[in-house]
């Protein structure tokens, strides 16, 4: 995430966290690409079900600007977010699209 560096993390993390994404998501995209990971596209199109299978979930990069131009940003953070509700669309779309 652009945003890391931020927020106190570092160029190893930012790797780390875009190779994770790669097991979540279902492709990458060949618009935007990262040099730092042989110019492979960035993860794209979340899967709820690789989410809940492997318990990792989206990495979230926030970032807060002033409502007046010219002020310095309000804040930046990055969270996790909550499983459960992957779990719950996981559901809903089990229920929705079922064969049954």
């Amino acid at each position: 995430p652009g945003i890391l560096s931020l927020v106190g993390g570092t160029p190893e993390e930012a790797l780390a966290y875009s190779r994770e994404m790669l097991k979540i998501t279902v492709a990458t995209h060949p618009a935007y690409r990262m040099p730092a990971l042989g110019f492979m596209g960035i993860p794209i199109g979340i899967d709820i079900r690789r989410v809940v299978q492997t318990n990792i979930t989206p990495i979230i990069d926030s970032a807060i600007a002033h409502k007046d131009p010219g002020y310095p940003k309000i804040g930046a953070g990055l969270l996790r977010a909550p499983l459960d509700c992957f779990k719950k669309a996981l559901i809903a779309f089990s229920k929705k699209y079922s064969a049954n």
